[in-house]
């Protein structure tokens, strides 16, 4: 009489291509970036990445001789797509934390980089914005982790 463990059918454990590849899955990241409160994070590196990056990556291609022409508008464009994946992230959060302040500072930063991207550009209030943006999401992940804290009976 074969073990009741056979019977139920135990699968054999998936091969280390397999493993790798779930690991490498995007989705996969994107879920446990989710999970922990580091999207706004995140989305806010890709927006600081598609301005200031392409800043230097286009100063750096100059000093080297060659050049490399830009549209603007759709550089802009990145910027301000990061920046509202940036503002959604941290919409999120408050649906689980209950606390404006991130979003809020989130928004006031995210119209100042509107302002310098779409009607006039000026270094400071750009920088303003993504410290403003920045803080939010920081404080929107110690937010979230209190909230974690109290639903788990640590805080």
């Amino acid at each position: 009489m074969p073990s009741k463990s056979a019977c139920i059918g135990e699968s054999a454990p998936p091969s280390r291509l397999r493993q790798a590849w779930l690991r490498l899955d995007p989705r996969r990241w994107l879920r446990m970036l989710q999970r922990r409160g580091l999207l706004g994070i995140a989305a806010l590196g890709l927006a600081l990445l598609s301005c200031y990056g392409t800043l230097g990556l286009v100063a750096l291609l100059s000093l080297l001789g060659l050049g490399l022409a830009l549209d603007e508008g759709a550089w802009a464009l990145a910027i301000a797509g990061f920046v509202v994946l940036t503002l959604a992230a941290l919409a999120a959060g408050l649906r689980r934390h209950r606390t404006p302040g991130p979003l809020l500072l989130a928004t006031a930063g995210g119209g100042l980089i509107f302002h310098a991207l779409f009607i006039a550009y000026h270094p400071l209030v750009e920088l303003a914005g993504f410290l403003m943006l920045a803080i939010a999401a920081l404080r929107d992940r110690r937010a979230r982790r209190r909230q974690e804290a109290r639903v788990l009976g640590l805080a």
